[in-house]
């Protein structure tokens, strides 16, 4: 590596694995190992594929923390995984088993396999289901994380990568803010509609009734114009003025 290189660090690579693409599909794969060390050495005893997973990412303080959100047809790797990672948080105080290290590889599918990210040291594991999802949460000590990359990696053309994603995420941002500015302007104009018809209302109560009138009347006076209807009221009132 030549001093004109540039360098990534793992806060730019999770730029680039974490969700989906705009198609829906997750933008990295995963598996999980759990392989026996000796020296430089190692042997693998249990792998499993985190099938169809959309991944999160983030790094706070001491602790990587990955969730992989599993379809629910990818429920047998889910279980499987979650499985495994309890299986080995269960046995890291057996003597038996101190020389088993469990190591979580994330591939981003946009670097094209030139960059994965390599995760060791367990310490938290958790599942549960989620509207319609079942989501693997994993917690790494962040000091055993790293990157792993090939002898002709093309930093420059990552880093083009990455900003283009960058660009192509606030763009996104940036439409949904739009959407929403347009949604409440839409919102604000029916409300002010609303205030104009009820002031109009206020200002000729006389025309409101007469618009509001019986239609079968309405439709009787049209009928015959030179017919006066009158409705019960009325004619209890002539009856009485009759009478006396």
């Amino acid at each position: 590596m030549n001093d004109n290189t540039l360098t990534l660090t793992v806060e730019d690579i999770l730029e680039t694995a974490k969700g989906t693409d705009p198609d829906g599909s997750p933008r990295s794969a995963a598996s999980l190992s759990v392989d026996l060390v000796d020296g430089s050495h190692a042997d693998c005893l249990r792998e499993e594929v985190l099938e169809q997973a959309v991944f999160g990412l983030s790094i706070s303080g001491g602790a990587a923390v990955i969730t992989a959100d599993f379809p629910a047809l990818s429920r047998g790797a889910y279980t499987r995984c979650l499985e495994l990672c309890r299986d080995y948080l269960g046995q890291l105080k057996d003597p038996a088993h101190d020389r088993e290290v469990l190591s979580l590889i994330l591939v981003p599918f946009l670097l094209e396999g030139q960059v994965v990210l390599h995760f060791t040291q367990l310490v938290f594991c958790d599942g549960y289901e989620k509207e319609g999802a079942l989501r693997l949460i994993l917690a790494f000590d962040n000091q055993a994380c790293g990157i792993l990359e090939t002898d002709q990696i093309d930093y420059e053309a990552i880093h083009r990568e990455i900003d283009l994603e960058l660009r192509r995420y606030e763009e996104e941002i940036d439409a949904d803010i739009e959407q929403a500015l347009e949604e409440e302007k839409e919102a604000k104009r029916q409300e002010n509609q609303i205030d104009r018809d009820m002031k109009k209302r206020l200002r000729h109560p006389l025309a409101q009734q007469e618009q509001e009138r019986d239609p079968a009347k309405q439709r009787e006076s049209e009928e015959h114009p030179n017919v006066r209807f009158t409705d019960d009221r009325e004619e209890t009132k002539e009856e009485a003025h009759e009478e006396e």
